[in-house]
């Protein structure tokens, strides 16, 4: 791990999409990286593709992907 990328690496919060009926959401801080696609660890997806063996989903809520809650900054700032 490079210290320097990590402090400068923007954390985000989102509401994570499962395939779970019993806890269909999960609210996680990721990397900026790994939201907008371009690093590793979440990507974002949606529930219509992954849970396919799991519709109709309608008892889960309207939201079938990933949702943006908050934009923390880089981790140098979210420390401070």
């Amino acid at each position: 791990n490079n210290p320097v990328c990590n402090s400068q690496t923007e954390r985000v919060t989102i509401c994570h999409r499962t395939c779970s009926a019993k806890n269909p959401w999960v609210r996680i801080t990721i990397d900026e990286d790994a939201w907008d696609g371009q690093g590793c660890g979440h990507q974002q997806h949606n529930v219509t593709e992954e849970c396919k063996n799991k519709a109709p989903w309608t008892e889960w809520g309207v939201h079938r992907s990933d949702y943006l809650l908050v934009r923390h900054g880089t981790r140098d700032q979210v420390e401070a």
